[in-house]
């Protein structure tokens, strides 16, 4: 194998060759051709839904509008370094009941007592760290990436994906084929119907600024 694997990757070229059954002694002679595409299928995923799902910082300027909530782009978040409103830092409140400070969970910061995302335009900063430890990040580094927290039906849908176009590289440009008295049609779909519903459900939502 001389393709590398990419950080963007949602699966490894040992879970895409065990899922379409890739004969022993073809293993390795296929290694790039599946890494190529999964890292194709990859970047496609992130494009459709409109994200990133590699763990990564952020630093993020928002524009308050008088609420107790925030909701951030990238998700899902992991940990938030700062907080400033309108050129004031904001204290993480340490313990229940919460006051004066903010939480954050997955997808939001939360503004208790005197801290709220008061009006302004570009007035809120806020740096954290969302997304995953994909399949790539742990194949480039394990060391600091010992554990995958890509959800597995994302990483399945990436597998399911690279076998059909794998599968469906002698068959390009071909609708359908008859071999004796049968006759053979091929799916024209960019992308399986089942990794597609599950591509769906991870689409980002489009949050204002």
């Amino acid at each position: 194998m001389t393709i590398s694997a990419n950080q963007i990757d949602l699966t490894t070229v040992a879970a895409a060759q065990a899922y379409a059954q890739t004969q022993q002694n073809s293993l390795t002679a296929t290694a790039d051709q599946y890494q190529t595409l999964i890292t194709a299928v990859s970047q496609w995923a992130a494009t459709f839904c409109s994200r990133s799902f590699v763990l990564q910082s952020y630093n993020e300027t928002r524009n308050g509008r008088g609420t107790r909530q925030l909701f951030l782009k990238n998700r899902p978040v992991q940990s938030v370094q700062s907080l400033a409103i309108n050129g004031v830092s904001a204290s993480l409140a340490a313990t229940a009941p919460w006051a004066n400070g903010y939480r954050f969970d997955t997808k939001s910061i939360y503004g208790y007592d005197s801290v709220f995302f008061c009006d302004g335009l570009q007035n809120i900063v806020v740096a954290y760290t969302a997304g995953y430890v994909t399949p790539g990040m742990n194949v480039l580094d394990p060391t600091t990436y010992p554990t995958v927290t890509l959800p597995a039906d994302i990483q399945q849908a990436c597998n399911e994906a690279v076998a059909d176009r794998f599968a469906r590289r002698s068959n390009i440009g071909i609708k359908a084929r008859t071999l004796a008295s049968e006759t053979v049609t091929y799916t024209d779909d960019a992308i399986p119907t089942s990794a597609m519903a599950t591509f769906r459900y991870y689409q980002s939502k489009v949050i204002p600024l």
